[in-house]
């Protein structure tokens, strides 16, 4: 949220950043732009991790609470962690979400409106990966689920929550041969789960050739957003979609010149 004041600008809220020193996941709060850009503001270490914390992600409830997850190198191995603040100065002690033998990345995180923290990240090793959720509740974190259930590799999830309370993710999938784009729902406590025997119908598009990313959102209204990376006439492009509750509509090449767009996020 922004807030312009003369010449300054005020960031309310939290600043993320991945150190490129110590790669250390810092919080910065009440932060200050001036007009030649200078930062202002309190820095803490909230991953506390004496080796390397990557990836943050981050979602702040309706009661203004702030809730952060990232991915350390711990002792056992890639992790998902997650701590939380009321002002961005004083963190709760970092949680393993995932709890995982494997390899644990790529987190992301949502709040509902009833301020049930929802979290999602890829997991396993080498070629068998999928997607796991888990939910922080009445103080405690649910045990980690697999939502992805196929049989090729499922990466990079993007989670967003709709006008009606659904949790939605989406992610990548090579079940076919080809990396997919597959999306499946939480409706209460029930997961809507993508089917092998039916692909064409959960997946939104794929080109084997090229490394595609995807970002997903709600807007204000709660409708869903999507943009990813794709293939337009031999050039890689950037495109856009919204759900309508029933399914995606028809993707709409949002490029603006010939380039090569990477990592979008809305």
């Amino acid at each position: 949220m922004r807030y312009h004041q003369g010449v300054e600008m005020t960031l309310i809220g939290l600043a993320l950043l991945a150190s490129t020193l110590s790669q250390t996941v810092v919080a910065q709060s009440e932060t200050r732009l001036g007009s030649r850009g200078q930062v202002i503001g309190v820095t803490t270490n909230v991953s506390k991790n004496p080796t390397r914390s990557v990836l943050p992600a981050m979602a702040v409830g309706a009661d203004g609470k702030i809730h952060l997850t990232w991915m350390d190198l711990a002792a056992d191995g890639l992790q998902i962690m997650y701590s939380s603040s009321l002002d961005g100065l004083s963190w709760s002690r970092p949680k393993n979400v995932s709890k995982s033998r494997a390899a644990s990345a790529f987190p992301s995180i949502v709040v509902d409106d009833l301020g049930v923290v929802h979290l999602t990240w890829m997991e396993g090793l080498r070629a068998d990966l999928d997607i796991y959720y888990s939910h922080f509740k009445d103080k405690e974190w649910s045990e980690p689920r697999n939502v992805s259930n196929l049989k090729g590799i499922s990466q990079r999830p993007q989670m967003a929550i709709d006008s009606t309370g659904k949790v939605h993710v989406v992610w990548y999938d090579n079940t076919s041969g080809s990396f997919e784009l597959f999306h499946c729902w939480r409706e209460g406590a029930t997961w809507s789960k993508p089917k092998n025997k039916k692909l064409v119908d959960w997946y939104i598009t794929h080109d084997p050739r090229y490394w595609m990313t995807a970002g997903l959102a709600a807007d204000v209204s709660g409708h869903l957003r999507l943009v990813w990376t794709d293939i337009y006439d031999q050039t890689q492009a950037l495109f856009y979609s919204r759900w309508n509750g029933e399914s995606w509509s028809q993707p709409e090449n949002i490029s603006s010149k010939p380039v090569r767009p990477r990592s979008p996020y809305v």
